[in-house]
């Protein structure tokens, strides 16, 4: 029954989050021990069969994890199980079979030779699914959902991610082509702050995005999507994130977006950034700001490029002019936590200035973490490419200060 779906979501163990879903949502849960369970909004097995199906598939704007074990639901970066209801038929054959039709959704496939997938929903929800014999307790599925409604920049400054000063500046970095890195861990909003940067790209530009499944929804006009292809059952057919790249550059776009670099593709991107397209963006997976820079070194040595390292570095100083990185902060909110400036070499270190940060002063009662945003009183030397631009920031908006706390955080 309908009331059924608040005792489900009540069952999230670190926090109870209202949620009202919309007219039509679809959610099936899976119960611990091989069997799953339906209410009016939750229905059977069979209607998961619309994940593939052509017609969209409608969820809670939440992060579902089904497999052997509860079902995980995620929201506001908390995760917890979600619930075990009555048993209606054993799951695993019935969840594998919700995989394949996923993976053939998007050309994709998976099998006991290839049994780990990388996917997404009609929706641009995001899909990892992995089986047997690498799943010892049976399969297991995770969907990472997006909002139904999209982030901009003014939900971004209402939640606390950022404060406007840090807002303004990244606006005009990107509006006067600066390149730009974001870094970050899994889960921590790169993607939402990479959608959201792109908003300010100008709509005359040609964008092209190069990503291994397609999650970015860029707000422009103007963009070519490309999505790289695995090999096919014969081990043929591959198409990386390296070679959609090099075509790219015959494509003559103004700037080009990879949604997250993770091979020998680095070094075609940094490459990209210093012949002509300026103004182009990408993410990685890092700590904090010096890491992101060690993984780009390290991303480029894959291309197996016999490159000495202090020449790896020259080409990432002069690719690179600034880094945001990400961070979820304890109680699973997500800050900017940083915003550094790349200012060259110095012998063989990469030089970097901090122009914008968070101070976490402590955790309040409500286990969240507590802070707030700062100026680091450096002004960045790319405020005079940008006043070539005609942005004009006055001395005193880099001045050391404190900006303003931090209490509420960036969703999904």
């Amino acid at each position: 029954m309908a009331a059924d779906l608040p005792q489900v979501l009540s069952r999230l163990t670190p926090a109870n989050v209202p949620m009202t879903p919309g007219e039509g949502t679809v959610i099936t849960v899976m119960s611990a021990s091989g069997g799953c369970g339906s209410t009016t909004l939750a229905f059977n097995l069979a209607n998961e069969i619309a994940v593939s199906g052509g017609q969209p598939l409608l969820l809670i704007d939440m992060d579902w994890y089904y497999g052997a074990a509860a079902p995980y639901l995620g929201i506001e970066g908390r995760y917890g199980v979600a619930a075990v209801l009555t048993h209606e038929g054993h799951i695993d054959a019935h969840l594998v079979q919700v995989i394949h039709r996923i993976a053939t959704g998007v050309g994709r496939r998976i099998d006991e030779s290839s049994p780990m997938l990388d996917a997404r929903l009609i929706d641009g929800s995001r899909v990892n699914a992995i089986i047997p014999p690498l799943a010892l307790d049976g399969a297991a599925l995770s969907i990472r959902r997006f909002g139904t409604i999209p982030i901009d920049v003014h939900k971004l400054l209402q939640l606390g991610t950022l404060m406007p000063e840090a807002a303004t500046f990244l606006e005009a970095c990107v509006r006067c082509k600066m390149n730009i890195l974001i870094s970050g861990g899994t889960g921590a909003g790169k993607t939402t702050l990479l959608n959201v940067l792109s908003s300010w790209i100008p709509s005359g530009e040609r964008v092209v995005t190069i990503e291994d499944a397609a999650e970015l929804q860029l707000q422009g006009e103007h963009i070519v999507r490309l999505e790289s292809r695995p090999p096919n059952i014969e081990g043929k057919g591959k198409v990386g994130q390296s070679a959609l790249l090099r075509n790219s550059l015959r494509m003559r776009p103004d700037r080009i977006i990879i949604g997250e670099v993770r091979g020998d593709e680095t070094f075609a991107m940094l490459q990209a950034m210093n012949t002509g397209h300026e103004g182009s963006m990408t993410s990685t997976h890092a700590n904090p700001p010096r890491d992101a820079l060690r993984r780009i070194e390290n991303m480029v040595s894959m291309a197996g490029l016999n490159y000495p390292i202090h020449a790896i570095r020259q080409q990432i100083a002069s690719a690179l002019h600034i880094l945001v990185h990400l961070e979820r902060v304890p109680g699973g909110r997500r800050k900017v936590v940083k915003i550094v400036e790349v200012t060259g070499t110095e012998g063989d270190l990469i030089r970097l200035s901090d122009i914008f940060k968070f101070v976490q002063a402590g955790i309040a009662s409500d286990g969240h973490a507590e802070g707030h945003f700062e100026m680091c009183g450096v002004r960045p030397q790319v405020a005079d490419r940008l006043k070539a631009c005609g942005v004009t920031f006055p001395d005193s908006m880099f001045l050391h200060r404190v900006l303003g706390t931090a209490s509420t955080e960036l969703e999904g």
